[in-house]
């Protein structure tokens, strides 16, 4: 037994010592916690529906688009189902406004992820502006006058068509500048009354231009008698550019130019937007002097391809385009009528006319419910 216990003791022992020994001889990267090799979670792509919010009025339509965003910022055309807290929206995205004004949503949704991206639709009750300035009060009334001087623009009795009074503008190339530049205009300052981005517009006026307006032979011949100008988003650093519809006479024509940009900040290149922006003259025809010019022109105003612009001269329609028609402007537009004349700020320019008169009655402005009846001049 004695023996036994002895063989135990000396058997533990020795274990004990091979024990330690091996501890001793271990080297620390033996022991240490290898991590497990590294993978990357990939990152499913995004739902995105677009645009993300849109103001519409009265039975107005949006088309919306469902893509899928890649982590790298590659787009895909994404499969979803739409549905709408209000109105009706089709299987390819085409929503359909009710009558109903407030703030409702469109939904898109993939049907096997589940993935789900909202865009909020504003409904605005009828735009039922209505604004009118004949200057029968024989003031200018809510207008601003924007010139140099007394003879710049004042309300007359001289040369009426409708009522006793019309307004006389009057630049010559000696005035000093006014406004960064050469005018005299009656300017419309309500951005809610001119209109915008998103917004629909009837505008109505009437422009006579006197038999003593001779084409200048010296130099380019050309000014601006009325137009609708944008106020640039300068807290995106953007500058001011040319107006994005007018009616020009150039070189004894009437002309209407058209300047448009979907960029936020538009920058121009050789005197028009960059791509996908652009300019274009939209009609031109010959001017009558002597006698009294009635201009109607409806305008839904966009920088996208849902845009809408019709003028008429003297009852005839001259233009007709859908399409883009001004910039992406955060702000309203304001309305100018009378003589902007550029070059004449320019020094040393020699002018063999340089005093220019014209004069301008009826200008009316309606909204979205008005119509051609509502503004034209009479």
């Amino acid at each position: 037994m004695r023996f036994r216990r002895l063989i135990i003791v000396t058997a533990l022992a020795f274990a004990t010592a091979c024990t330690e020994e091996t501890m001793a001889v271990q080297r620390p990267e033996d022991t240490a916690v290898r991590p497990l090799p590294s993978r990357t979670l990939a990152v499913p792509p995004r739902l995105v529906l677009t645009p993300d919010v849109v103001i519409l009025r009265s039975a107005g339509k949006q088309l919306f688009t469902a893509t899928k965003v890649s982590a790298d910022g590659t787009r895909s055309p994404a499969n979803v189902v739409f549905s709408t807290t209000y109105g009706i929206v089709s299987t390819a995205g085409l929503y359909s406004a009710g009558s109903k004004a407030g703030s409702w949503q469109v939904v898109a949704r993939d049907p096997v992820t589940g993935q789900a991206d909202t865009s909020a639709v504003v409904l605005v009750p009828p735009d039922n502006i209505s604004f009118h300035e004949g200057f029968e009060s024989g003031t200018v009334g809510e207008l601003f006058k924007v010139g140099c001087c007394a003879h710049s623009v004042r309300v007359q009795q001289e040369m009426q068509r409708s009522g006793l009074y019309s307004a006389r503008a009057e630049l010559r190339a000696t005035d000093p500048v006014a406004g960064a530049s050469k005018r005299s205009e009656l300017r419309v300052t309500s951005g809610n009354i001119v209109g915008g981005v998103g917004s629909e517009r009837w505008y109505g006026l009437r422009i006579y231009i006197p038999d003593s307006w001779q084409v200048d032979v010296n130099r380019e011949d050309y000014q601006i008698l009325a137009q609708w100008h944008n106020l640039p988003d300068t807290e995106l650093g953007e500058r001011y550019t040319p107006p994005p519809l007018a009616i020009w006479i150039d070189k004894g024509e009437w002309s209407i130019w058209n300047y448009w940009d979907p960029n936020a900040v538009s920058e121009l290149t050789k005197g028009a937007p960059a791509a996908p922006g652009g300019r274009m003259v939209l009609w031109r025809g010959a001017f009558s002097r002597g006698r009294w010019t009635d201009w109607v022109v409806h305008v839904k105003w966009s920088y996208g391809a849902d845009g809408l612009l019709e003028i008429w001269k003297d009852g005839q329609r001259v233009v007709s385009r859908t399409g883009p028609n001004t910039y992406n402007d955060r702000r309203p537009l304001y309305f100018m009528a009378g003589i902007y004349k550029w070059m004449w700020s320019n020094p040393g320019g020699v002018w063999s006319q340089p005093t220019r008169v014209a004069y301008f009655d009826d200008l009316r402005i309606a909204g979205s419910v008005g119509s051609y009846a509502a503004v034209a001049p009479r």
